[in-house]
């Protein structure tokens, strides 16, 4: 029996950090080298890196597809190329700080199989402490939990891994750090030549897809019997509930945050929203989404109003753009939205 072609992903921006001697990249690569799942190809998406990460691949892994940007095309617009220039059946994202237990593929594309309304599987995230350089126990994410005024977490974050989530689980969404999408249900949710949103560049996307993927009548799963170790520099605070509720937290999260990162989470946060909210949703749901973005938009004028206006600025330059997406995805979906709001707690 012919298995079918997995291509991995591996987006690469400036990968040459070091690990007790050892790079991201080269970790990351070794954990590819030793999956159990053979009929993999491999495509190195390097999005213009200047650390000598592209010199080190074309040395060290022959084997591997090398598609180099001239600029920093950003998540997006960086694994949108790897899935043109790939052929596989399936597609597994993977960031560069992700490290893979040799059976993590495996596992996942066995559940696609047996399972074909997937659109795609995560298997349990595990945070990879840094200063220590070892495998933790403390979770990462196990799959993307939503809210009614938009806020999106990661399932589990930052609780100590007792089993607690070890159920083969379906969830409203998938992190972009490690998951297997179907090539088809990609094909589905793409809008022109875009699968990932491209004016989001970064932060957000895969919140953007797994809730096209919803309204297309796919649905998305959590399998924990596959496990990878995210070397998460930056994360939320792994508290549900109004910000208000647990403040200090909040700010403390915040503050540890690039401006850059504020404000693209920002502005993505409200062409999410947009794109992807029925009228019915938004106007029931408005007390609760304005409630949280005026917490937000506090912050962002407070530590750094400049990178506010100017990401306020793009905002309304994205506008129309995204306008256009939601009208292209309003004619395509293929459930109502109603069948999908069980999905916001």
């Amino acid at each position: 029996m012919n298995q079918s072609l997995v291509s991995v992903i591996l987006l690469n921006y400036n990968s040459l950090k070091y690990l007790s001697g050892q790079s991201f990249l080269q970790k990351n690569m070794e954990c590819l080298q030793k999956q159990t799942y053979p009929n993999l190809e491999i495509i190195a998406v390097d999005n213009a890196s200047t650390d000598g990460s592209v010199e080190y691949i074309v040395a060290n892994f022959p084997k591997v597809k090398l598609a180099k940007n001239e600029r920093n095309l950003g998540f997006c617009g960086g694994n949108n190329r790897g899935i043109r220039e790939s052929k596989g059946d399936y597609v597994l994202f993977l960031n560069q700080d992700v490290f893979l237990d040799p059976d993590y593929i495996e596992r996942i594309i066995e559940f696609l199989e047996n399972n074909p309304k997937a659109a795609g599987a995560m298997g349990k995230l595990l945070r990879y402490n840094l200063l220590k350089q070892e495998n933790t126990n403390i979770i990462d994410s196990l799959g993307i939990v939503i809210f009614k005024n938009g806020r999106a977490i990661e399932r589990g974050e930052l609780e100590e891994d007792r089993g607690q989530y070890d159920q083969t689980a379906e969830v409203f969404g998938i992190s972009g750090a490690a998951s297997v999408f179907r090539r088809s249900a990609l094909e589905d949710a793409k809008v022109g030549n875009e699968y990932f949103d491209e004016d989001f560049f970064m932060y957000k996307e895969d919140i953007d897809l797994s809730w096209r993927l919803r309204l297309l009548g796919w649905n998305l799963w959590c399998v924990p019997q596959a496990k990878a170790y995210h070397a998460r520099t930056s994360g939320g605070t792994g508290k549900s509930g109004s910000y208000v509720a647990h403040f200090l937290d909040f700010i403390k999260n915040e503050k540890k945050k690039p401006a850059y990162v504020r404000g693209l989470s920002m502005k993505n946060q409200w062409l999410l929203l947009i794109k992807n909210l029925s009228p019915g949703q938004f106007f029931r749901w408005f007390p609760f989404i304005l409630w949280r973005e005026s917490q937000l938009l506090g912050v962002n004028l407070l530590f750094s109003p400049k990178t506010f206006l100017g990401y306020l600025k793009i905002f309304f330059s994205q506008l129309l753009s995204v306008w256009n997406k939601r009208r292209t995805m309003v004619l395509k979906k293929s459930v109502k939205y109603s069948e999908v709001i069980h999905w916001f707690n």
